[in-house]
């Protein structure tokens, strides 16, 4: 009796494992949908962040304006990354024969991949508008400033709002006033100011892909470039790269990858034309947050980074 018992539960077993196998694909079409969006509104991120980098830093609310946008990339970044890792939560419910988690799974990746990117879809449109709106104020604050120097005769330089510097070599550097290019050459040119183990500088325009240590070079690749030129003005200069991680997940792997990304980041620049001696990657996962508190996204995107410290000038 027993012995023919079995063979039907197999039976059992394998109707119910290909039953489950559709699941398979529809989670993979479900992505193939989302995915193309979410880079498309991660693209349109970058824009507008761009636009609002160069908003005057002495126009009220311009600074907190930057914030939002960058958080809210941060925060569309986090999403496609828990997107993306549903097919392989499901695959590996649907091996375990468990119908009720398969089905729980696919319904959450249902939900993320709508209701998530329509939220991340008016945000971005209420950001767009923040940001129209603040560049309408700064042409009304640059009309005020132009009306109150004729008043008075003088004729004030328009305020920069991008950095540029010639090195040594000819190159010219070219980035954003605060950016890691403006604060780097200072440090270096400044003789008053010593090499020590704790001054370092974040690069503000680089991007991986999600969850991973493959640069976007499309985005990265002018900062990268304007690193490499620097440490080719001054050839006595060596850098320290720290990458760091906010505290979600595993500290095992946060460290795996912070020390990943900082050496594909090392990698990238000594591709350019540097000995690789003159840069020390090393990943220091949660050590050392920016915003120790670390419980709200705003907060977490502040500690995810990719820093250098000068270590011989």
């Amino acid at each position: 009796m027993f012995t023919r018992f079995v063979p039907l539960l197999v039976l059992a077993l394998t109707f119910g494992c290909a039953d489950l196998s559709k699941y398979t694909k529809e989670s993979g079409d479900l992505l193939s949908i989302f995915n193309p969006k979410a880079d498309g509104l991660l693209q349109s991120g970058l824009a507008l962040k761009d636009r609002a980098m160069k908003l005057p830093s002495d126009l009220p609310g311009a600074a907190d304006l930057v914030a939002k946008v960058t958080n809210n990339q941060a925060s569309l970044e986090k999403l496609k990354g828990d997107v993306g890792a549903y097919p392989g939560k499901i695959d590996e419910a649907i091996k375990a024969g468990n119908a009720d988690a398969v089905t729980k799974l696919f319904d959450e990746q249902k939900t993320a991949s709508t209701t998530g990117l329509d939220s991340a879809i008016k945000s971005m449109d209420g950001l767009k508008g923040e940001v129209t709106s603040m560049e309408s104020k700064a042409t009304a604050l640059a009309a005020e400033k132009a009306k109150a120097a004729a008043a008075v005769k003088v004729e004030a330089p328009p305020a920069p709002t991008k950095y540029t510097h010639a090195l040594p070599g000819g190159f010219s550097l070219s980035g954003n006033l605060t950016g890691i290019e403006a604060q780097l050459v200072g440090f270096i040119e400044d003789g008053s100011k010593p090499v020590d183990k704790t001054t370092w500088f974040n690069f503000d325009r680089l991007l991986f892909k999600t969850g991973s240590a493959e640069l976007d070079m499309a985005t990265s690749k002018d900062q990268l470039t304007n690193v490499a030129e620097i440490l080719k003005a001054y050839p006595k200069v060596n850098l320290k790269v720290g990458g760091y991680t906010d505290n979600q997940g595993a500290a095992a792997a946060n460290k795996k990858l912070s020390l990943q990304r900082a050496q594909s980041v090392s990698k990238a620049i000594v591709a350019m034309g540097l000995k690789a001696n003159r840069l020390d990657p090393e990943g220091y996962g949660v050590e050392h947050p920016v915003c120790a508190a670390n419980d709200t996204e705003e907060c977490r995107a502040q500690n995810r980074r990719i820093s250098v410290r000068v270590t011989s000038k």
